[in-house]
């Protein structure tokens, strides 16, 4: 019987830390965009949510980034599948790369390091969904050196409301999935850097 009580026990507190865990990870959903338009010699945004790459277009010339590096677009994509003319209008074509490779974060990561440090940037704005950015910055972080600057730039996604994420089963699974690779690609790292 104390078996028992042990291992129910044991349950219960490992769901009230995994609870925890959870909880405190979906915090994350919450943070928004800095109010003032960040600084940086490049913007990194990555594919997948609804407005990612619209914002990221937009804040090309307030930021003065001297690039834009699209990644995960997939192979035959060009610009004029990804943005209207109206957005396109004005905007230096020249300054924005697109990243046919990557088809995870993590491959997001390398790509953008290979290419930006090829190019000799050390500050990047990263543009992705508020859902996405918690792990998507993890990543970054790992995966770029520690001289280059990462400004987080998380954006409301069509697809994903932070105030009422809960209540709708798609996105309680985009949630889900997002805790469970976070802490997937925490293992990752940890052994990655023994």
């Amino acid at each position: 019987m104390k078996k028992l009580y042990l291992l129910l026990g044991l349950i219960v507190i490992v769901v009230v830390v995994k609870g925890y865990w959870f909880w405190s990870f979906c915090q994350s959903f919450y943070e928004e965009a800095p109010p003032e338009i960040p600084q940086a010699e490049s913007i990194v945004a990555l594919t997948g949510g609804k407005g990612r790459l619209s914002q990221a277009l937009k804040l090309l010339p307030s930021s003065n980034a001297r690039l834009l590096f699209i990644s995960g677009v997939g192979p035959q994509v060009d610009l004029q599948s990804i943005f209207s003319e109206e957005e396109l209008s004005g905007v230096d074509a020249s300054k924005i790369y697109l990243d046919p490779k990557s088809t995870s974060t993590y491959q997001n990561a390398l790509e953008a390091r290979h290419y930006l440090i090829q190019q000799g940037v050390l500050s990047v704005i990263l543009v992705t969904s508020n859902y996405h950015m918690k792990r998507s910055f993890f990543i970054f972080r790992e995966v770029f050196p520690p001289n280059m600057n990462i400004i987080p730039y998380p954006i409301h996604s069509d697809n994903f409301n932070p105030e009422e994420w809960w209540r709708h089963p798609p996105t309680v699974k985009i949630a889900l999935t997002e805790f469970v690779k976070y802490g997937w690609y925490q293992l990752f790292f940890f052994f990655k850097r023994e």
